[in-house]
């Protein structure tokens, strides 16, 4: 079997369990805190405190997050490199981080020293459990024998398939992200509107319906979902939440009123992109017909 390591970052937001399994490099993102401390988003050896984040969020803590510099992939690519180990890397979207281009730019770098090795480096156009599942899908690519090359060409093949449904309950966070307008903000927190949002195919997490009240949020992500996934029965698929998980539970009663799933995983959203979304965040995801919602 050819000899390559599957590597992500913290915000594929894959289960410990499967990062393990698979043995999947994650390269982890930091957050500050209020205080100006810096913490590591990833650790397997050590459960987060998701619930700590976001009670502190909740109780008005500003958190500020950085991507991964160019340095952090130059030291860990290298350690495979010196090993004979090939690297097939899954970026988060570069819409949303300059992460996948300091990947780049540490491939580039490596490849002149190691020209033997591979490096390939894959711009999922994704974030949270849609970057995870990717990975994921990659790594039973890998385990089955699939070759760097022909897991390459999946997965630039099915990315714009992965399809993401995200609402949100405060829009403050959105707001302060610029994803929403103070007005939109103002007026949706007033009158408990709730915005409905996907990541189109450039990456881009974007609005695209906006609906009367939390439940009724989750149940246009499930008619949606419904409606454009495929062979859904004998999929996996994974459900992100920020610290709600009654939400998840509802989401899921929904889905299986219809479908019942091979498996679906359901982990809590890292705090990179929980920083920018907030408590109370849904997100769900599987392989679809397209992207588009509509």
């Amino acid at each position: 079997m050819e000899n390559y390591k599957i590597v992500s970052d913290s915000c594929s937001n894959l289960p410990t369990d499967e990062v393990k399994k698979f043995d999947i490099g994650i390269i982890s993102m930091y957050w500050i805190d209020e205080n100006g401390d810096e913490h590591i988003g990833f650790d397997p050896e050590h459960d987060q405190d998701y619930k700590g984040f976001y009670n502190r969020m909740r109780n008005g803590a500003i958190i500020k997050t950085s991507a991964i510099n160019e340095t952090s992939f130059l030291n860990y690519f290298e350690e495979l490199l010196k090993k004979g180990i090939d690297v097939l890397y899954l970026a988060f979207s570069s819409a949303l981080s300059t992460t996948y281009n300091s990947a780049l730019v540490a491939r580039d770098i490596l490849l002149k020293k190691y020209p033997q090795r591979k490096i390939e480096v894959i711009d999922t156009l994704a974030a949270s459990l849609g970057q995870g599942l990717l990975v994921y899908h990659a790594a039973v690519n890998k385990e089955n024998g699939m070759s760097l090359e022909d897991n390459r060409k999946w997965l630039e093949e099915n990315k714009l398939k992965l399809a993401h449904y995200f609402t949100v309950e405060d829009l403050v966070y959105l707001y302060r992200g610029g994803r929403v307008s103070k007005a939109s903000y103002f007026l949706g927190n007033a009158l408990r509107i709730k915005p409905v949002l996907h990541v189109n195919d450039e990456g881009k997490l974007i609005p695209f319906t906006k609906v009367l009240g939390r439940k009724k949020s989750l149940q246009v992500m499930a008619e949606k979902f419904l409606k454009h996934g495929v062979d859904l029965k004998n999929q996996v698929i994974a459900i992100g939440h920020c610290d709600c998980i009654d939400d998840v539970n509802y989401l899921i009663s929904l889905l299986e009123k219809k479908v019942k799933f091979k498996r679906i995983i359901i982990n809590y959203i890292d705090q990179t992109i929980g920083a920018h979304s907030g408590p109370g965040t849904v997100a769900l995801f599987a392989l679809c017909d397209s992207r588009n919602p509509q």
